[in-house]
């Protein structure tokens, strides 16, 4: 990779070596911002595959669930999938999708915000900054994003059991 590329693209952020002390510089922040009665953004620490570093983003996260066999034939061969999407605004959800080649008409309005995903382009999401996450994880924050909150709990799961 170009180190000139690098360099422009991490000049104006500072750089952790690691995640606990990019952790620990936004709490440090969270609670000056506290002391001032100041807002300051919800930072969280994310790696640069860039620069190597850490560094601190307010801006939402894109995640990725565990590939799974959801029914997908693909070339007559069933395959797995998996599930991109966010805890942040749809938007920056659809922006990053087209980042990674998928369009905009794959988009899953429904019970989710989400695009399903193959391997391949999985990887690449990663690669560009998606968040691996487990099903259960991908499961709360689904039921808190939904837009109908129609995603059964799980009491309501055992009832229909």
């Amino acid at each position: 990779m170009d180190k000139d590329f690098v360099e422009r693209s991490c000049a104006s952020k500072r750089r952790y070596f690691e995640e606990l002390d990019a952790k620990i510089a936004a709490e440090y922040r969270r609670g000056e911002a506290f002391e001032k009665n100041e807002t300051v953004p919800d930072l969280r620490p994310y790696h640069c595959t860039l620069c190597g570093g850490w560094h601190l983003t307010s801006q939402a996260r894109m995640l990725v669930d565990d590939m799974m066999a959801h029914g997908w034939i693909l070339h007559g061969k069933p395959v797995k999938s998996c599930h991109l999407f966010t805890d942040g605004p749809v938007s920056n959800l659809h922006k990053f999708a087209v980042s990674i080649g998928l369009k905009i008409q794959w988009f899953q309005p429904k019970s989710y915000p989400h695009y399903d995903l193959t391997y391949s382009k999985r990887v690449l999401a990663i690669e560009r900054g998606a968040i691996e996450i487990d099903k259960h994880d991908a499961v709360i924050i689904w039921r808190a994003t939904a837009p109908d909150k129609s995603l059964p709990h799980r009491q309501d799961e055992r009832k229909n059991a």
